[in-house]
């Protein structure tokens, strides 16, 4: 709706006569216009205090050509945010069957997305 609230106003201000900003509260409608020109949807996740943008990045593939889906993102972002995580843990998160997990967390450590550490039930998964 183009309303903008600056968490530092002197710091914003800095910003826009630095031209580092075009103008207070464009963003969101500029992000929504470029990904649809982009064939990418964003997406937006609120919290009480804050909001998200996740933009899919169309132009990564993994080694086998197959693109990164939003299961896949979440997981990392998720690994990133917590430390350290069991595979039950992502299981219940995303509500996975035990087959399915154990093959996306295989599928992300080998492109590199995460590493493991542990065996069996110490096993952990952390982002790189």
């Amino acid at each position: 709706m183009g309303i903008s609230q600056s968490r530092n106003p002197k710091l914003a201000n800095i910003f826009y006569r630095l031209d580092f900003v075009e103008a207070y509260g464009t963003g969101i409608q500029k992000i929504q216009k470029e990904c649809r020109n982009n064939g990418v949807e964003p997406v937006f996740k609120l919290s009480n205090a804050a909001f998200k943008v996740v933009i899919p990045n169309k132009n990564y593939a993994r080694k086998n050509d197959q693109p990164v889906n939003d299961t896949d993102s979440e997981i990392v972002d998720f690994i990133k945010a917590n430390g350290p995580v069991s595979r039950k843990q992502i299981q219940d998160k995303f509500g996975l069957k035990l087959t399915k997990c154990t093959t996306l967390l295989k599928s992300l450590e080998q492109h590199g997305l995460i590493k493991r550490e542990g065996n069996g039930k110490n096993t952990l998964y952390s982002a790189i």
